[in-house]
């Protein structure tokens, strides 16, 4: 006789679990106006070491190339968007043989119009932009890869959006618009509104990335799985209750799948099998709180990720980080404080 399993749990946005460990507290942007032969290198980076993600959107002209450094490139025309979730060093160009220089010098050398256009380059074929900066709030540019953000993890190096016909994607005008005027206007309550919008427009292109990218691409796996994958459960159990003492049969008991079904079809998604992500996931939470400013005692992050006591969680810590939770807090302690834009 086969063996039964329980009718599967209602349907959860493992998503929302998720994204409801990252959020965004900063956001810079500006307009650029470049004339052909035009070239400009990024490589953000701030003196906390808050890390960040980059944007730029081509509004008219004749369009620019965006290049990884030493990887890929993308040819960018009127309305589309590129998200660059790690903020991974890159150029944009217009035009033949156009050498690039460091935004902070093209700031310098250009001239800012009194409506606030950064104008830079040649006097041939125009590209106008918006480009922008936006701070993830409690995540490091250089953490130790078992604290960084498993969402950010598995984002690629760049997601473009691209528009039709010259115009963007619907959504995203209005998106941007509303963010610039808000970033402008001192108004009470601005930096919030805009830490929001912020959010809004990550999260959209996400999706729909998301809604473009093939299933069985390394990006794509974990991300679909989250979303509508037949782990979805387990990944929302382990997001929303890291604390319960979870098996690889108590998570395939939630996701109606026999603990062989489970383990595969979970390691082949996540790339991890599911106690491993557990513990990874658990360690990011760590150093989360280890950066907080609750500063909560050791015993508390202990009892709040599910480790029983001080001891198991700075033996495991130490495993995989390298160093001991205390000594990870002392070295945090001494980088810059944050400066929020």
């Amino acid at each position: 006789m086969p063996t039964q399993y329980p009718t599967p749990l209602p349907p959860t946005d493992g998503m929302t679990a998720l994204l409801d460990t990252l959020s965004l507290h900063g956001i810079a942007m500006y307009r650029g106006r470049f004339g052909a032969p035009w070239g400009l290198s990024f490589a953000p980076e701030r003196e906390d070491g808050a890390a960040s993600a980059t944007f730029h959107m081509v509004l008219s002209g004749a369009g620019c190339l965006l290049t990884l450094t030493g990887g890929e490139s993308f040819a960018l025309g009127v309305g589309d968007f590129a998200l660059l979730p790690h903020s991974s060093p890159h150029t944009l160009t217009g035009g033949e043989y156009a050498a690039s220089v460091p935004i902070e010098c093209a700031v310098t050398r250009g001239h800012i119009t009194p409506d606030d256009w950064l104008c830079f380059g040649g006097d041939g074929a125009r590209t106008e932009t918006l480009c922008g900066n936006l701070y993830y709030t409690g995540e490091t540019r250089n953490a130790p890869k078992p604290l960084d953000h498993p969402f950010l993890r598995a984002l690629p190096p760049v997601i473009v959006l691209r528009g039709e016909n010259g115009k963007p994607v619907p959504w995203l005008p209005a998106t941007l618009d509303f963010l610039r005027c808000e970033t402008t206007s001192g108004r009470p309550g601005y930096q919030t509104v805009a830490n929001r919008l912020a959010e809004i427009l990550f999260i959209q292109a996400v999706r729909a990335y998301l809604a473009e990218s093939d299933l069985g691409c390394t990006h794509a796996g974990y991300l679909r799985a989250i979303v509508d994958g037949r782990i979805a459960p387990a990944l929302f159990a382990m997001h929303k209750h890291p604390a319960e003492p979870w098996s690889v049969a108590s998570l395939a008991e939630r996701c109606c799948l026999s603990r062989s079904a489970f383990a595969e079809d979970f390691t082949r998604h996540v790339g991890v099998a599911p106690l491993t992500y557990l513990t990874q996931w658990r360690l990011f939470l760590a150093g989360r709180f280890l950066r907080g400013s609750e500063r909560l005692t050791l015993a508390d992050i202990a009892a709040k990720i599910g480790y029983g006591s001080e001891a198991a969680l700075s033996k495991v810590f130490k495993q995989h980080v390298g160093v001991t939770p205390g000594e990870y807090r002392r070295q945090d302690s001494e980088r810059p404080a944050a400066e929020i834009k």
